[in-house]
């Protein structure tokens, strides 16, 4: 077959089969305000290649998929399957039960392919009940050094519009080394029909062609078959690339192993990002830019007089002439003064720092949707170089204000040295974690009304709950690793641009 359906020829993938099974059912939750609206009954798990140089970030069993029940009475019946060869099959130990307020944890064997392809390689999640479902890859933070983690997206908050984004195919951290590659990974629910407009060009083989930049292209994907899309060059990135589809689907944007900030030469330390993206329904206009926490001082090794570790920020506009506002205290560096105006696809890259009460937050007003993503920096990032090692890059997506939720359930790895949820409130108002009022320190997000802080926390699951909408991320931290994923969102489509 053909890559998009010019000359008569049908896209790769098709026809379909017709006599495949439908799909389960997606049971989308009732009401996205309330709790458990990144909840659902079908997920699609997609390993995201954490490698380094072709080599497995670990071993067999690494690769975890984990599942929460957020219903407080009900427990939930679970089956975990793979796509096979034979159709979707059941992993061994995969079919349980899942109790209230409980957390189950499956390790598999990496299913991963370098390059462009079409592959068959998605696990799928199936529940009688609404659960929350998480991807950690791999799942230990010590002695890997090459995780991240996704928040699953349930189907039925699939989308058909999808601006990508994404970290460009950075140099590896020695000399002499192959560069890491960057990927998104797009995953069908049902049969589907997919085009996408890359911004480069990607990789190509004797069995699949290469996509040309700014060239619409179409495949066609069955259901748990997902196509991966692999920039070839240094410094390629596909980040803006456009997915349309007739069906909702998922889209992942990864990298096997990636440095942050992109140095343009070999420098030390990469590490794996993912993260599943929402589509284009789900942007809105105003962001609060909550940054991770500073790394210094939590191993007792961090050089005295260093203000901070900064965070990369990502902002892509979906419409062209985008005026984005940012607004920041006098505190933080980093923040360009006044708006800037993007583009369709266009992204524009700040790099934020502050001091250790205002650690470098800051709030986003567009009159245009945007999508907004944050990026740790790398473990010997100057001027965070012989601050112990700790931590390194991760991918997060941040969730809008017009998508925050009164309630959040969550889950804190157990295998992690530090772990963290990053609370945004409204000013003053009431937030509890697990029953008991956050009484900690506060820092605003410039004048918007809005203010972080970040709290320590034990593994396990936590409830995060307040009387007006909040928004809550999850961060971790090892030797040379880390990983971060939103709490949640409430999934209203209240950007019905398509």
């Amino acid at each position: 077959g053909g890559s998009g359906g010019t000359g008569g020829r049908e896209p790769l993938g098709c026809p379909f089969d017709e006599n495949a099974p439908p799909p389960p059912p997606t049971c989308p939750t009732k009401d996205p305000d309330q709790q458990g609206a990144s909840a659902g009954c079908v997920f699609y798990p997609v390993d995201t290649n954490p490698s380094a140089g072709g080599e497995l970030a670990a071993g067999a069993g690494d690769f975890a998929i984990v599942v929460t029940n957020v219903d407080t009475v009900a427990s939930a019946e679970v089956v975990i399957d793979e796509n096979t060869s034979e159709g979707w099959m059941p992993v061994p130990d995969g079919t349980f039960t899942l109790g209230p307020r409980s957390v189950e944890t499956r390790t598999f064997d990496h299913r991963q392919w370098a390059g462009s392809g079409i592959h068959p390689g998605a696990y799928r999640i199936r529940s009688d009940r609404p659960i929350q479902a998480y991807q950690f890859n791999p799942l230990h933070g010590q002695g890997t050094k090459l995780s991240d983690a996704s928040l699953l997206l349930p189907a039925w908050a699939f989308d058909t519009h999808y601006i990508a984004a994404a970290w460009p195919r950075t140099p590896a951290d020695y000399d002499g080394a192959d560069d890491w590659p960057a990927n998104l990974q797009i995953v069908a629910h049902e049969p589907t029909r997919v085009t996408v407009r890359t911004p480069v060009a990607t990789s190509s083989s004797d069995a699949f062609p290469e996509v040309a930049p700014d060239e619409p292209t179409t495949f066609c994907l069955e259901e748990g078959e997902y196509l991966q899309l692999t920039a070839p060059e240094r410094m390629d990135s596909l980040n803006g690339s456009f997915i349309t589809a007739d069906k909702p689907l998922g889209v992942f944007s990864s990298n096997d192993c990636a440095n942050v900030p992109a140095l343009t030469a070999e420098a030390c330390c990469c590490d794996h990002l993912e993260e599943q993206l929402f589509g284009l329904s789900r942007w809105g206009t105003r962001y609060v830019a909550a940054r991770v926490p500073m790394r210094e001082g939590m191993d007792g090794m961090a050089p005295p007089g260093i203000d901070g570790s900064p965070a990369i920020w990502q902002i892509m506009a979906q419409d062209d002439g985008t005026t984005v506002q940012l607004d920041a205290t006098s505190a933080v560096t980093g923040v360009p003064g006044g708006s800037v105006v993007l583009q369709a696809r266009e992204m524009v890259q700040v790099e934020v720092s502050g001091t250790a009460d205002e650690p470098g937050d800051f709030f986003l007003e567009a009159d245009k949707p945007i999508f907004v993503t944050q990026y740790m920096v790398g473990a010997r990032y100057d001027p965070f170089e012989g601050g112990g090692d700790l931590g390194d890059p991760s991918m997060i997506v941040t969730v809008p204000v017009e998508q925050y939720l009164r309630d959040y359930v969550v889950l804190v790895p157990s295998t992690w040295l530090f772990d963290f949820l990053v609370i945004v409130r409204q000013q003053g108002a009431e937030v509890s974690l697990d029953g008991a009022p956050v009484d900690t320190t506060w820092a605003p997000a410039g004048a918007s009304g809005y203010e972080v802080t970040r709290v320590a926390v034990d593994d396990g699951v936590h409830a995060i709950a307040s009387p007006v909408p909040l928004g809550v991320t999850v961060v971790g931290y090892d030797w040379a690793d880390s990983y971060g994923y939103p709490g949640g969102l409430a999934q209203r489509p209240i950007n019905p641009i398509y």
